[in-house]
């Protein structure tokens, strides 16, 4: 089986960015296969970089979903993600074009590749109203970590290593409340530590959110600690109530 990784990508109206393939004709999520040793997370943000032109930052898995097609069996995760710089534009040469689809303008269209087909199928199950919620949620940590890390490159410009290893700088806290101005006290290099993943931020302990992410680590692991990282989760499918 094949094993396939790609990125979620909605605008502010909940509309989800797809890629138009020349051959099959037939709209597609951006993504491909999982390279032997690459992790999906990194795999999913690299395809939607080739094909789009854009950076991204995984915020999450979302589900994954099996399909045929050409004879062939295929495994694709779904990745939450969002555009940290860069505007879309087709660069694959696979692709003619791409556009923000609404969920029910795909619910009537019959070039959908079988991968989209079942998203727009969990979509119909429930999926959309906790895609919507995640979106919302972490669109405020994708804004502040992209404000960190233009800190930690200025930081990297100016500093020499000893402080790059030891002395704290004020951090913003990455949690996905939109309220919260509280900072963090790390280091350059345990900010770049921390950030070893695309889905790990970092946050004062304390402001995690449950239902989102899971704490990876806090630090120092003994006594009070200054940070932590977490990590986004799945969305768990759930079937509406009838």
């Amino acid at each position: 089986m094949v094993q396939m990784a790609g990125c979620v990508l909605l605008d502010t109206q909940s509309r989800i960015l797809l890629l138009s393939r020349r051959s099959p004709r037939q709209l597609e999520m951006p993504g491909g296969p999982v390279e032997v040793g690459e992790d999906p997370v990194i795999s999913a943000a690299r395809y939607t970089q080739e094909s789009l032109g854009v950076l991204v930052t995984v915020t999450g898995e979302l589900a994954s979903h099996d399909f045929q097609q050409d004879g062939k069996d295929y495994h694709f995760k779904w990745f939450m993600a969002a555009i940290v710089s860069g505007a879309p534009q087709s660069l694959n040469p696979k692709y003619d074009g791409h556009q923000f689809f609404t969920w029910d303008e795909l619910t009537h269209r019959d070039d959908l590749s079988p991968n989209v087909k079942n998203i727009v199928s969990a979509v119909d199950d429930g999926l959309l109203a906790q895609l919507q919620s995640r979106h919302r949620r972490t669109r405020n940590e994708v804004i502040i970590a992209t404000h960190n890390q233009r800190t930690r490159r200025l930081a990297e410009r100016v500093l020499d290593n000893d402080s790059k290893a030891f002395m704290p700088l004020s951090f913003t806290c990455e949690c996905s409340d939109a309220s919260c101005s509280e900072t963090v006290p790390l280091s350059v290099e345990e900010y770049v530590a921390a950030h070893s993943r695309t889905d790990y931020f970092i946050i004062r302990p304390g402001h995690e959110q449950t239902d989102i992410e899971r704490v990876v680590a806090c630090y120092p692991s003994t006594g009070q600690s200054r940070y932590c990282v977490v990590e986004k989760q799945m969305i768990e499918r759930r079937t509406p109530a009838v």
